[in-house]
């Protein structure tokens, strides 16, 4: 489960994720799409208290879950024996890994979601474990909040 070559794999994902939140949430602006509404409410009517706790369960929660789901038992029902069925199991599992995010509403988002469904299926094919891939996705659940964070403090 833990795989192998994780820094060098942290060291390429990272970036490409922070690039994507960067551009998206340019985009967003630029194109005058704002927040998200589901982002809107998310926190709004929280104390303190559990807008920590559900930050915590956020970095933790969804990274193990959807990287067990998508990465590791759905990666798996692909041959692995070649590179072209290393690539349709990625992008197969990227795909569905955006479409089933259905809170969001804006297309900048869903292509996001599919890059990042991309990046984690490469880091886990990549370092042939599952903490590089949740390491990524518990960075890019940081990333995502604040994009959300820039984009309401310039509403």
């Amino acid at each position: 489960l833990i795989g192998h070559n994780i820094g060098s794999t942290l060291r390429i994902g990272i970036p490409l994720i922070a690039f994507g939140y960067v551009v998206t949430t340019i985009l967003e602006v630029a194109l005058g799409f704002g927040r998200e509404p589901f982002m809107e409410k998310l926190l709004s009517e929280l104390s303190t208290a559990q807008i920590v706790l559900f930050l915590a369960m956020l970095l933790v929660f969804p990274p193990l879950s959807e990287e067990l789901l998508y990465r590791h038992f759905l990666i798996r029902l692909f041959p692995s024996r070649s590179r072209s069925w290393q690539w349709a199991a990625v992008i197969v599992t990227a795909a569905l890994f955006a479409l089933l995010h259905g809170q969001y509403k804006n297309w900048t988002s869903f292509l996001l979601l599919g890059c990042l469904g991309v990046i984690f299926g490469v880091a886990r094919i990549a370092s042939g474990g599952l903490l590089a891939p949740v390491l990524l996705h518990s960075f890019a659940e940081v990333a995502g909040m604040t994009s959300d964070l820039i984009l309401a403090n310039l509403e």
